[in-house]
């Protein structure tokens, strides 16, 4: 097997691994979805139960995840495949879900590098944010659509090179220099922001500590909200990752280590947003009017704006790159595991096209990106994850599994309490979550594409691809061999 193939290809050092992992998380979720959510259930307070959850949940179930592709040498559906047979289609369901969600996180991207040309040309500084917000998103029908399109197109080419260049030279590389960039970008904006008049407000609004919150039960629903839509396991990217790391390559400190910077920026971000929104008495809400319109005004107001709107807008287009190499690299990995003959270069090429395909509609349906994010993040992700654990809790012998993979070449030891949490805790809370998010949809009435036809068409398209998983395997059985996490 050669090189080409990427079979042969590992991570160059343990620090570029860590980076990697937290890039891929540092996604757009952390700007603009985790500060307002300390903001709003209980400051500092509401860390508490996100550092819990962080501890119980993301971080066991990563470790479970990079299991399957670390000792498998395998990408998601090769990984499931040789953990039981029967579980093959959560590997096709991981690789459909980093893809569909790679289609529609780039036009993202390709908004922020719209803002970010803006903010060089030095149109942001003059434009009405709300107009030039219309113009860009629209719900796919502002005047810029077309561009923003084949902007998407030309990112995601410039994915496909690094992906191409492979592993070290490729998105451990490209990692190693956008990690830096990112945190002395939010470094730099969280001064300028302290130092606004009225900056105190953004700071009691994101750290003042409401204690009566951590007893509240939607502050801790809210977090694992948090916890697994950012951070949690079965995206597939843990997997794929940890299928190029070398045999005695520590990996649970490794990932408790990408975890904590991922939460890093997610608060850099908060000092970065808050203080400056709070010093112009702007809205907070979350989501894509924080970013692009709040933000905007807040630069046009501020000394110096333009060259911090740069720095901010810059520093959103590395967060959300890094986490696209994560999603195409889950598909790149399963061609190049399932298809031995053609090159990385090549099914690189074929992945591009399949993603730029699918995220034209991303671009131009209207509500396109809030009807899939609802679909994967609500409904998909739970179940994907419910199949987690019963390949490695219960397909095989969970302990056997924590004894000889997890703490083998590891820099801390795993204690049987892994065991219970990835049997019991985490199933019972990614059910409670999924359960949430259903009734939610009942309640605040969600509509029909959102809410009960989203939860049929997601709860059926699992099932279909568990089936063909089953077919696929019996007429593909890998090289793997039987038994492989016993």
């Amino acid at each position: 097997m050669s090189d080409k193939n990427s079979n042969n290809q590992r991570w160059g050092t343990r620090v570029g691994y860590i980076i990697a992992a937290a890039m891929a998380m540092a996604g757009l979720g952390n700007v603009w979805r985790f500060p307002n959510l300390v903001g709003r259930y209980g400051g500092a307070a509401f860390l508490i139960p996100y550092l819990i959850l962080l501890f119980l949940v993301a971080i066991p179930g990563e470790w479970a995840e990079a299991i399957l592709g670390k000792v498998t040498r395998k990408g998601t559906i090769g990984a499931y495949r040789a953990a039981n047979k029967n579980l093959t289609g959560n590997g096709f369901i991981t690789t459909i879900l980093s893809t569909g969600v790679a289609s529609y996180y780039v036009v993202i991207c390709a908004w922020t590098f719209a803002y970010l040309a803006y903010a060089v040309k030095g149109t942001l500084m003059n434009a009405d944010p709300a107009l030039l917000w219309d113009s860009i998103y629209a719900n796919g029908t502002g005047d810029m659509t077309w561009l923003i399109a084949i902007i998407s197109v030309l990112i995601l080419g410039l994915c496909c090179f690094v992906s191409v260049k492979g592993i070290k030279a490729g998105i451990e590389k490209v990692n190693k220099i956008l990690a830096p960039c990112l945190f002395l970008s939010l470094i730099i904006l969280g001064i300028r922001g302290l130092n606004l008049d009225g900056s105190s407000e953004g700071i009691s609004f994101y750290m003042d500590t409401d204690w009566s919150m951590v007893f509240k039960p939607v502050t801790w629903i809210m977090a694992l909200s948090q916890v697994l839509f950012s951070i949690g396991p079965n995206w597939g990217i843990y997997t794929t990752y940890a299928r190029y790391m070398k045999k005695k390559d520590e990996m649970p400190l490794s990932y408790v280590t990408s975890c904590l910077a991922d939460t890093s920026v997610a608060l850099l971000a908060g000092w970065a947003i808050f203080p400056a929104v709070f010093a112009y008495g702007l809205d907070t809400t979350s989501g894509y009017s924080l970013a692009f319109v709040a933000l905007s005004t807040v630069f046009q107001n501020m000394p110096g704006g333009q060259f911090f709107a740069i720095i901010f807008f810059l520093a959103l287009f590395m967060a959300a790159v890094s986490t696209i190499f994560g999603f195409m690299e889950v598909g790149i990995t399963n061609l190049t595991d399932e298809f031995k003959k053609k090159d990385r270069k090549t099914l690189s090429i074929i992945l591009y096209a399949i993603i730029a395909a699918l995220s034209i509609p991303a671009a131009f349906v209207p509500n396109w990106i809030d009807v899939f994010d609802t679909w994967v993040g609500c409904y998909i992700l739970p179940i994907a994850m419910i199949i987690l654990y019963v390949a490695v809790a219960y397909a095989r012998n969970i302990n056997v599994v924590r004894l000889k993979y997890l703490n083998c070449y590891s820099d801390i030891y795993v204690g049987k309490w892994w065991n219970f949490d990835i049997k019991y805790l985490q199933p019972l809370l990614v059910l409670i979550i999924w359960g949430f998010w259903i009734y939610s949809a009942v309640v605040e009435k969600w509509g029909f594409l959102l809410g009960v036809g989203g939860l049929a068409i997601s709860i059926a398209s699992c099932l279909l691809l568990m089936w063909l998983g089953i077919v696929y395997a019996k007429k593909h059985p890998g090289d793997a061999a039987p038994n492989v996490l016993d």
